[in-house]
């Protein structure tokens, strides 16, 4: 009877061990020096979805959970100001302590990858604070060329790295970084954690966008050129695009072609492949690249959650729709013209 006993003791206590050992959620605890009582949270993409798990600091300190299967890309306020970029996964245990009014001056351990972000961010706290694009752009390339299998290198791109004037330079990094990293699914869930956090800018006026062509010239886009303008942001997804193309077409040779502009933006991890993707079109609206894709300082104060997504404007630049139908978004304009 007691061996029995023991073993049932031994049983339960070996599932206790396992359930203890299990690296189902991550924690993130900090130490935020002035700081006080405020409202901190996370946001990330992971799972599927989006997620923000919030805490209430005390006397500077506060604790959050949260659950990642796969490494992701987050962001951390305190106090309704961004305080770090930080990567979670489950099993990490992740600790800040600082200053509340120096995120250039946080320390974080138990995620490699996060203590390089902030490392990253104080070694080059004098540039970041004068603006320096060429030398915070040199410092990125120069880190990445070391770090090609860290998801630090994405999250520095993704987020600091300035590529107006630097385009060429930010597609040969994005393909340094290596394949695990560079995933349009990791690239595309951070931006919808920027979306979340731009949204309440993301409708306000748009008047023009530079970006790439086929010809790799710098093109301008204005909405200011006709009544109304359609902005399509596609995906490198075949047959997801073709099936919005016919929708564009209507409006491209209808009746009310001649008050309305297209254009196409992609979101190709690299210019080779969205060039492979558009090389047997032959539509007549401009065909557009971005460097690093939606998190791009071009299409991220766009706020765009996922694509393929259409926005439509009028010619002050007056965002009139924003959705992911294409039919809707067709079908404002028309409306917009019919009525007038």
């Amino acid at each position: 009877m007691n061996s029995r006993i023991s073993i049932v003791i031994i049983s339960i206590a070996a599932l206790f061990l396992v359930s203890c050992g299990k690296k189902d959620h991550f924690t993130v605890q900090g130490r935020i020096d002035g700081l006080g009582t405020a409202t901190v949270s996370l946001t990330y993409f992971a799972d599927g979805g989006l997620k923000r798990i919030t805490a209430v600091s005390e006397n500077d300190k506060f604790g959050l959970r949260g659950e990642a299967s796969a490494p992701a890309l987050a962001i951390l306020d305190a106090g309704g100001s961004r305080l770090a970029t930080i990567v979670v996964r489950n099993g990490d245990k992740i600790k800040i302590t600082g200053p509340a009014d120096g995120s250039d001056r946080l320390k974080i351990s138990g995620s490699s990858s996060s203590d390089k972000i902030a490392r990253w961010v104080f070694d080059n706290r004098e540039a970041l604070a004068s603006g320096d694009t060429r030398g915070i752009n040199e410092s990125i390339a120069r880190f990445i060329g070391e770090n090609k299998s860290n998801m630090a290198s994405t999250a520095l791109l993704s987020t600091y790295f300035n590529p107006r004037g630097y385009e060429r330079t930010a597609d040969s990094l994005f393909s340094l970084l290596s394949p695990e990293v560079r995933t349009p699914a990791l690239t595309h869930n951070f931006n919808s954690v920027l979306a979340s956090q731009l949204a309440a800018s993301a409708g306000r006026e748009l008047s023009s966008l530079t970006l790439y062509d086929r010809s790799d010239s710098v093109v301008t886009f204005s909405t200011r050129r006709k009544s109304y303008s359609l902005i399509a942001i596609v995906g490198t997804d075949h047959v997801q695009r073709d099936s919005v193309i016919p929708a564009i077409k209507s409006l491209s040779t209808g009746s009310i072609s001649p008050r309305v502009a297209i254009l196409e933006i992609s979101t190709a991890p690299d210019s080779t492949a969205w060039k492979n993707s558009v090389a047997p079109d032959t539509v007549s609206w401009r065909q557009t690249w971005e460097p690093v894709a939606l998190t791009s300082h071009a299409l991220s104060r766009l706020a765009i959650p996922s694509v393929p997504f259409f926005i439509v404007t009028d010619s002050t630049g007056t965002q009139l729709f924003r959705g992911q139908s294409v039919t809707e978004a067709t079908s404002a304009i028309a409306k917009k013209i019919s009525s007038k």
